[in-house]
């Protein structure tokens, strides 16, 4: 069965334009820049990099930009006391929870238990030994 030369023409067409949309998605693949996940996650960099747009956007002055730096201080200490209350929260359900489903025996021993974690986590820690 012979084909046209039409449908030849076609195949050939068909061929070569595949040929080109995957030779151009090869290539946007080689050469798509990478992304870099922690271009300003350094608190630091991202600080620096907020109070210098805050400064020269808003034309802020040295006394304006000195007392920014003070808020931006104080919201990030109230912002990790406020993390670390939410944990102490959570810590306190769980161990009330706890307490909910022990007997007055095992309620006394977990808290001896709790006593000697607590010692512990306060405790330096100690050296390994040699030849470890």
């Amino acid at each position: 069965m012979r084909m046209s030369r039409l449908a030849v023409a076609g195949y050939l067409l068909l061929v070569f334009f595949s040929g080109a949309l995957l030779g151009a998605f090869g290539y946007r693949l080689y050469t798509v820049s990478t992304v870099s996940a922690n271009k300003l996650h350094d608190s630091a960099e991202f600080r620096r990099h907020v109070l210098n747009e805050y400064r020269d956007r808003l034309q802020l002055s040295a006394d304006q930009v000195q007392r920014l730096n003070a808020i931006f201080d104080d919201m990030r200490t109230r912002y990790h006391d406020a993390h670390e209350h939410t944990k102490q929260l959570i810590k306190a359900e769980q161990s009330d929870a706890i307490r909910g489903i022990l007997n007055p025996n095992q309620r006394a021993e977990y808290e001896k238990m709790r006593e000697e974690r607590a010692r512990h986590q306060t405790q330096p820690a100690k050296p390994a030994p040699p030849g470890m």
